[in-house]
């Protein structure tokens, strides 16, 4: 018998306190209680949800997207959010890469730049404030390479 039982098949230690419906959601990021959430599918792309209060969780905002492309990801530092844009599933080709928008105000998020990439855009990436770390596909080159981004201005 494991020592860690008591984390397997049992919800002893957790107690629901809210709950909210979004449709199938990627990678979920909180900063200050935001919670941004990529989608799998289109249309549903990057959903703001305010947690300040868990009984009483309320949409700020969604973000569309068109068919044959998700963003699945997102990530989100002082007022900028970052998501990543992959081709995925049937449809027409889209652009794909890394896009930045202005969350400030959360219910209005604003797309200040994409960062347009190859192939099937962006999967992986990761975001400290100030630069985007991310695996792209780039023209003239094979597969996935690194790049790090400054967003230090992120509207150029």
């Amino acid at each position: 018998m494991s020592k860690y039982k008591h984390l397997h098949g049992s919800s002893e230690n957790v107690r629901r306190i809210g709950r909210t419906d979004v449709p199938g959601g990627g990678q979920v990021t909180v900063v200050d209680k935001l919670a941004y959430i990529g989608h799998m599918q289109a249309p549903y792309g990057t959903t703001i949800l305010d947690v300040s209060d868990p009984k009483n969780i309320r949409t700020l905002s969604h973000i569309e997207i068109p068919e044959g492309v998700h963003t699945h990801k997102v990530r989100a530092h002082d007022g900028i959010m970052i998501t990543n844009v992959e081709r995925h599933g049937e449809g027409p080709a889209s652009e794909v890469g890394l896009r930045v928008y202005d969350v400030s105000d959360p219910t209005k998020p604003k797309e200040i730049a994409l960062f347009r990439t190859a192939e099937r855009g962006v999967h992986r990436f990761d975001f400290d404030g100030r630069f985007a770390y991310f695996s792209p596909f780039m023209d003239g080159y094979v597969g996935n390479i690194v790049l790090i981004a400054d967003l230090k201005n992120p509207e150029k």
